[in-house]
């Protein structure tokens, strides 16, 4: 007889096989392993409830990882074979009567723990499975609300779906911290994920219309009836079309699923908002794809980044962080080549281009600062003549160093006469004037400016009275 050539992915899969090894009764032990690693929720468990138990791994796993003498209940509709220390009870988890025998088990106690990876039977309608699994977990919440403790903690499966986005925003109301996480046991092709809602607010009446599966996925309904509606009217209008090629589930329909390209989420400034809306981002240059620094694990991370949890997302701002430093260093480069090609502007040029930034302040300046900056300008342009006139008299040549130190005239007739006026006033007795005395700023204006005076002569001199014209002076 011949080999089957076909054998169960589950076969195939190590976490069967080391659910095999462990004693393990199914392989999603391993997934409340790695979430309870993850977020610890078992660890100081006093009471745990498994909804959907069967065939009974999680309750395996519960027994482990709590503390001793703890209480772990399992319900399934399916019986459950005996655990040690752990009790199995078989019913609807919609039905009152499984409520109350929960109940019972408990005591006085109240679930730390409400624990649901329950599925329906999968058939080939995915929208109509998916649809069942959303009110099934609605159910088990319905439930967790009746029996879990105030800051206790619900962990459960959904599948990825239009109506995920509802659960979400039920499980916030009523939990104070939610998470969203996708252990390694789990499939990548499953479309399952799992939720962890920490710190239970327990109100003293939960609103009847917050677990109601009619108002909760109402608003998703009128979307999708709008949607088949808008389509069919269409393709009446258009005609018969080609089939598009399959890639996976339609927007709005069965999943919201966003892309972003790896050239926008490297350079956009707000590149955690881009991580957290998004689902996955696209590798769209060669730069990206064949880097060193995208290695195999940041090629998984970018896939599916709903799945990824803190560890995975510091990876990818690592990752976002080298092709930033990149491009800043090639800016910089090109900036410094771009620097190096520009041809030195002469003084002159600095000149003018510095007279033409005084003129566009004086344009924009108020009428007190245009005073200042028309003298500013004023001064540059007779400096500029200045200059202008001692490179016509050969004063100064093209090539030489200007000296720092400006040249200070030898001789000046208005500074003799001044020394002299001083001598007199002072009546000092001096072989050759001072000329230190005389300030070379006030000279430079000429004799016609500034504020004069008359004043008399006093002393042991005859009556004769001379009068001296001296410019006002502050004298130490």
């Amino acid at each position: 007889m011949g080999k089957k050539g076909k054998i169960g992915k589950q076969r195939r899969d190590k976490y069967y096989k080391l659910a095999k090894e462990t004693g393990y009764r199914s392989r999603a032990a391993f997934k409340l392993v790695q979430l309870n690693k993850r977020f610890g929720f078992l660890d100081s468990a006093r009471a745990v409830v498994d909804l959907c138990a069967a065939p009974g791994g999680w309750m395996q796993v519960a027994c482990q990882a709590m503390p001793v003498s703890s209480l772990v209940i399992g319900v399934d509709l399916a019986p459950i074979k005996p655990i040690r220390n752990a009790i199995a009870l078989q019913g609807d988890i919609t039905k009152e009567d499984t409520r109350q025998a929960i109940k019972r088990e408990l005591q006085n106690w109240q679930a730390d723990v409400v624990l649901n990876d329950g599925a329906p039977n999968v058939g080939l309608n995915w929208i109509h499975d998916a649809f069942n699994q959303n009110v099934l977990v609605l159910a088990a919440l319905k439930l967790a609300t009746q029996i879990l403790r105030r800051g206790g903690t619900f962990v459960t499966k959904v599948f990825r779906s239009a109506d995920y986005a509802c659960l979400i925003t039920v499980f916030e109301k009523l939990f104070k911290k939610v998470h969203v996480w996708k252990p390694a046991a789990s499939r990548l092709e499953s479309a399952e994920i799992f939720v962890v809602c920490e710190r239970y607010d327990k109100p003293p009446k939960v609103d009847p219309a917050l677990l109601d599966m009619k108002r909760v996925f109402a608003s998703q309904d009128e979307d999708q009836a709008k949607s088949t509606k808008k389509t069919s009217a269409e393709a009446l209008l258009i005609g018969k079309q080609k089939k598009a090629k399959a890639e996976g589930y339609e927007t709005g329909q069965l999943a919201l699923r966003q892309t972003v390209n790896a050239s926008e989420f490297v350079g956009s400034q707000d590149y955690l908002e881009l991580l957290g809306g998004a689902n996955e981002i696209i590798l769209d240059k060669d730069v990206y794809r064949n880097a060193p620094e995208t290695t195999e694990e940041v090629r998984e991370y970018l896939k599916d980044l709903k799945v990824c949890g803190p560890r995975e997302l510091r990876i990818l701002l690592r990752w976002r962080k080298s092709f930033k430093a990149k491009e800043e260093a090639e800016r910089k480069a090109k900036q410094a080549e771009e620097k190096a090609e520009e041809k030195p502007l002469d003084p002159d040029e600095l000149e003018d281009k510095e007279l033409a930034e005084i003129d566009e302040l004086i344009a924009k300046a108020a009428e007190e600062e245009k005073a200042a900056l028309k003298k500013k300008k004023k001064r540059m342009l007779k400096a500029k003549a200045l200059l202008l006139k001692r490179k016509q008299l050969k004063m100064i040549i093209e090539g030489d160093k200007p000296d720092p130190v400006e040249d200070i005239e030898l001789f000046s007739l208005r500074r003799i006469r001044r020394a002299r006026e001083l001598a007199e006033i002072n009546k000092d007795k001096v072989d050759a004037p001072d000329y230190s005395l005389i300030d070379e700023e006030e000279d430079d204006e000429g004799l016609g400016d500034g504020d004069w005076e008359t004043r008399q002569k006093d002393g042991n001199e005859s009556g004769n009275q001379s009068k001296v014209r001296t410019k006002t002076m502050k004298m130490n």
